[in-house]
């Protein structure tokens, strides 16, 4: 008051905002079918032509993707010369399409809402947990025969605590004795190629205990197992007036380093960006030959970056797929709840 924002005097008073609300301008893209010359359809059919299909489940398997990659190799060439030859000055909004904010400018604060306020709901100064979008991990096994019975604790975690965050599952050994037999299967010596180490390994002389790690803090073990037992991983997510929906059991090896992927609405280009930058100083690291270095290296480092880039890899993919398909069907897409399992598992031979 009283110039309502134009000239800020002495900040005195809360004014309402609603910067959620604004208008959208449509540009329209280039249509990358009509340039590139794909066929859609009869490319479709090629590569599902050379797949397994099982029609009961819908699963596919062995399918011979070289079609697909020579057409989408294909048009890019014809889109990078259509844009080049027909276009000044692109953006990427230009070329792909999309939406930009209609921008209002006021000379001073607006004196109300752009709409009319009908309800008021209950005011919170947090989020309160029945209305937070929330996934468990939990650890169980089925297999009767196992060292490892009944449902381990679970954990669960609001999706924002763990959206676009490392979080593993891995095994250590029980004790130093299992340690100890782990380490007298390595050669002596430096190992410089990987033909150096084992092929293979008693499973039955080791024990392991599986941990879940949240940016390599362990938030969740189990029980003492053998090596190459098998154990039950869940990941359900809770969606506020849903419920929990969705769960996703995958059954795999003691010994295994899996990446418990939880991405939710978009990748952060930042996240992408500081891992990259993690895994060339590991890279220098394993160049340098420096020992105390070395040894500073833990499977974090390693395998955890390794997958945890894998995982945020496949998300972001998928996130540049639903973009894509959403300016061409003129749909918004959004990843409600992501999830799943990437990593490393060991192949069991029984005798």
């Amino acid at each position: 008051y009283p110039s309502r924002g134009a000239k800020n005097n002495i900040a005195d008073s809360w004014v309402e905002f609603d910067p959620s609300y604004k208008q959208y301008e449509f540009v329209e893209g280039i249509d990358t079918l009509k340039v590139s010359g794909i066929d859609v359809e009869a490319l479709t059919n090629q590569i599902l032509s050379s797949a397994d299909i099982n029609e009961t489940t819908g699963a596919m398997s062995n399918m011979d993707t070289t079609a697909l990659e020579n057409a989408l190799s294909d048009a890019q060439v014809k889109l990078q010369d259509y844009v080049e030859n027909n276009m000044t000055d692109p953006t990427v909004l230009d070329v792909i399409g999309g939406k930009k904010t209609i921008i209002q400018e006021f000379p001073t604060l607006p004196s109300s809402l752009p709409f009319e306020v009908l309800v008021s709901g209950a005011r919170y100064g947090a989020l309160p947990s029945a209305l937070q979008q929330k996934i468990t991990i939990s650890l169980s096994s089925s297999d009767p025969y196992a060292e490892i019975f009944g449902t381990l604790p679970s954990v669960t975690f609001p999706y924002a605590k763990v959206n676009n965050e490392k979080v593993t599952l891995s095994f250590k050994p029980a004790t130093q004795a299992d340690e100890d037999t782990l380490k007298s299967y390595l050669p002596d010596g430096n190992i410089t190629d990987v033909s150096q180490l084992p092929s293979s390994l008693p499973a039955n002389l080791i024990e392991v205990i599986p941990e879940v790690k949240v940016n390599g803090e362990v938030i969740l073990s189990g029980d003492v197992m053998k090596l190459g037992a098998e154990i039950d991983v869940s990941m359900t997510p809770y969606i506020p007036g849903l419920g929990s929906l969705l769960k996703q059991t995958h059954t795999t090896i003691a010994g295994s380093f899996l990446s418990l992927n939880v991405v939710a609405q978009s990748v952060s280009p930042k996240k992408l960006q500081d891992l990259q930058a993690k895994l060339e100083q590991t890279k220098s690291i394993l160049e340098s030959n420096d020992q105390t270095a070395l040894a500073s290296i833990t499977r974090e480092d390693l395998l955890g970056d390794m997958m945890y880039a894998g995982t945020l890899s496949y998300f972001a993919q998928l996130q540049a797929q639903h973009e894509l398909a959403g300016l061409a069907s003129k749909v918004k897409n959004g990843l409600l709840a992501g999830k799943g399992i990437f990593g490393y598992e060991p192949k069991v031979i029984y005798l």
